[in-house]
C-alpha cells in the first residue's frame, strides 16, 4: 500500500504541473486552481500516510523484535511473529487499495485527456476531462478521509499491538517468575524425593527381611510347636511343684510352729534353772567347770623340726637322678664282657651292677642323714624302701635313654631333670606353680619320689601309692632296656668278640 500511495502521489505531482501549466492557456483558470489545490492536499496526504504505514511497519517490528529477546524466543519464532504481524497490516493496505484503485483510474483518463488539449475539440474535451477529474476529486476527497480514517485506525492498532506486547511481556515476567518458583520448588523437593527413594529402598529391604523371617518362621514352626509342648510339660511341672511348694510350706509352718514351742519351753526352762542356782553350793572345781566346761589339747603331728628335715625329700630325690646321670656316663652299659646269650642275661649283667649301685647309693644316703646330719624319720624302714626304689627307678630310666639315643640320650636325662625341678613340688605347693608345672606334675617320677619320702619322714601317712609307681616304672624301663639288648643282640656276629 505505500508503494502504491507513493506512485500515486507522483503521478498528482505531474498532473499538478501539467495543470499549472495549462490554467496560462485557459480560460477555466478558477477551476483548476482548486483542482490544482485538492491534488496537491491530496498528494500531501498520501505521502503522509505512506511514511505513517513505513514507521508504523518498521514500530512494530522492532518492538517484536525486543519483546521476542526479552521473551528467549528463537530466530524462527519472532520471524514467524513479525510475518504474521506484516500479513495483518498488508491486508489493511489491501483493502484500501481496492478503494483508492477506480479514483486513481478516474486520475489517470482525466490526466491522459488534459495531456493534449490543442483544438476547440481539444478544449470540449478538457471540459469534459475537468468535469470528470472534479468528480474523481470529490471521490479522491472522500478517500482521502477515508485514508485518513484509516490511517488513525493503523495508528490506533500499532497501539493495541504495542499494549499487546506489553501485556505479553508482563506475562512472560510473571510465566519467568513462574517457572523460577518451579525451579525452586523442584530443588526444594529434590532431597525430599531423595528421602523418599532412599526410604522406598529400605522398605524393599525391610519387605525382604521380613520375608526372610517369615520363611525362617515356617522352617522353625516344628521347632516351635516342640518348645510349645515343652513349655506346656514344664507348666505342668511347674504346677507339680507348685504342690509341692505348697506341701512345704505347711511342714515348714508346722515346724516354725514346733520351734516356737521348743523355744518357749526352753525359755521356760532356762528360767526354772536360773531360778534354782542361787540354791546351789559353789566350790573352786565347780566353777572351773563352768567356766572351762572343754578341756582342749593341740598335737602337732607333722612336727617338722627345721627346714633341712622339709627340703629332704626333695634333694633326696635330686641327688639319686644325679646319681643315676653320673653312673650312665662313667659306666658302658651297652658293651658285654662276653657273648651274651640272650638279651636277658646281657640285661641282668650290666642291670647287676647298675642297679647295685643305685642301691647302695640309696643306703649311704639315708645313713648319712640318719646319722651324721639326725634326720628323725617317723618311719626309717619305709624312709629307706622309697630311697632304693627311686634310685632303682632314675637308673633304669636314664640307662634306656642313654641306650636308645646314645649322647643325645644324656642331654635329654639333663632337660629332664630340670623339668623335674619345677615340676616335682619340692620347694612350695604345685598349686603356687604356672599351668604348665601343674599339668606335668602327675607324669614327672620325682614328684612320686617327694611325695612319698614326705609321707615317711614328716607326716606319717602311707607311702604305699608312690612306691607301687616307681615299681611301676622300674618293671616298665627294666623291660624296654630288655627288648633293646635282644634286639641289639639278634645283630651281633662273631667279629664283634676276639677270641681269649
Amino acid at each position: 500500500m505505500a508503494t502504491k500511495s507513493t506512485a500515486f502521489a507522483q503521478q498528482l505531482d505531474q498532473f499538478a504541473t501539467q495543470l499549472n501549466t495549462a490554467m496560462s492557456d485557459s480560460s477555466q483558470q478558477a477551476q483548476l486552481q482548486q483542482l490544482a489545490t485538492l491534488i496537491k492536499a491530496t498528494q500531501t496526504a498520501l505521502q503522509n500516510v505512506s511514511a505513517s504505514q513505513t514507521a508504523t511497519a518498521s514500530a512494530v517490528n522492532s518492538a517484536i523484535a525486543a519483546e521476542a529477546k526479552s521473551l528467549n524466543l528463537t530466530t524462527e519464532q519472532t520471524q514467524a511473529l513479525q510475518q504474521t504481524t506484516s500479513a495483518t497490516m498488508t491486508a489493511s493496505a489491501d483493502k484500501q487499495s481496492a478503494a483508492l484503485s477506480p479514483l486513481l483510474t478516474q486520475l489517470q483518463q482525466a490526466l491522459t485527456q488534459l495531456s493534449s488539449p490543442t483544438t476547440a475539440q481539444g478544449s470540449q474535451q478538457l471540459t469534459g476531462a475537468l468535469t470528470q477529474l472534479t468528480g474523481a476529486a470529490n471521490q479522491l476527497a472522500s478517500a482521502n478521509t477515508q485514508l485518513a480514517t484509516a490511517g488513525s485506525k493503523l495508528t490506533s492498532g500499532s497501539q493495541q499491538l504495542a499494549n499487546g506486547i506489553d501485556s505479553a511481556l508482563v506475562g512472560n515476567q510473571q510465566l519467568t517468575q513462574g517457572a523460577n518458583t518451579l525451579n525452586q520448588g523442584i530443588s526444594s523437593a529434590l532431597p525430599q524425593v531423595t528421602t523418599l527413594t532412599d526410604g522406598i529402598a529400605k522398605l524393599s529391604d525391610g519387605a525382604n527381611t521380613l520375608n526372610q523371617g517369615v520363611s525362617t518362621l515356617n522352617s522353625k514352626s516344628g521347632q516351635l510347636e516342640n518348645g510349645a509342648d515343652t513349655l506346656t510339660n514344664g507348666l505342668d511341672t511347674a504346677a507339680s511343684g507348685t504342690s509341692q511348694l505348697a506341701s512345704g510350706t505347711t511342714t515348714l509352718n508346722n515346724g516354725v510352729t514346733t520351734l516356737n514351742n521348743g523355744t518357749t519351753q526352753l525359755s521356760t526352762k532356762l528360767a526354772s534353772a536360773t531360778a534354782q542356782l542361787p540354791k546351789l553350793n559353789y566350790d573352786k572345781k565347780q566353777s572351773k567347770a563352768f567356766a572351762s566346761p572343754v578341756d582342749l589339747k593341740q598335737i602337732d603331728k607333722d612336727k617338722v623340726p627345721n627346714n633341712g628335715t622339709s627340703m629332704a625329700p626333695y634333694m633326696l630325690g635330686v641327688s639319686l637322678y644325679v646319681g643315676a646321670m653320673i653312673v650312665n656316663l662313667m659306666f658302658d652299659a651297652y658293651t658285654p664282657r662276653k657273648r651274651p646269650t640272650s638279651g636277658i642275661s646281657w640285661w641282668a649283667s650290666k642291670a647287676a651292677i647298675m642297679d647295685g649301685f643305685a642301691v647302695l647309693a640309696a643306703t649311704i644316703a639315708f645313713f648319712i642323714l640318719t646319722g651324721l646330719n639326725h634326720l628323725s624319720p617317723i618311719n626309717m624302714f619305709q624312709t629307706w624302701l622309697m630311697l632304693v626304689l627311686a634310685a632303682v627307678a632314675f637308673m633304669s630310666l636314664v640307662t634306656w635313654l642313654n641306650l636308645l639315643l646314645g649322647k643325645a640320650g644324656s642331654f635329654i636325662a639333663m632337660v629332664l631333670l630340670v623339668v623335674q625341678l619345677g615340676g616335682a613340688a619340692g620347694t612350695f605347693p604345685i598349686e603356687l606353680s604356672n599351668g604348665f608345672f601343674e599339668a606335668i606334675h602327675p607324669f614327672l617320677p620325682m614328684s612320686y619320689v617327694v611325695s612319698g619320702l614326705r609321707e615317711t619322714v614328716m607326716i606319717g601317712g602311707s607311702a604305699g601309692s608312690s612306691m607301687l609307681v616307681l615299681l611301676g616304672i622300674i618293671v616298665v624301663f627294666s623291660l624296654f632296656n630288655i627288648l633293646h639288648y635282644t634286639r641289639l643282640k639278634a645283630r651281633m656276629t662273631d667279629m664283634d668278640f676276639e677270641e681269649a
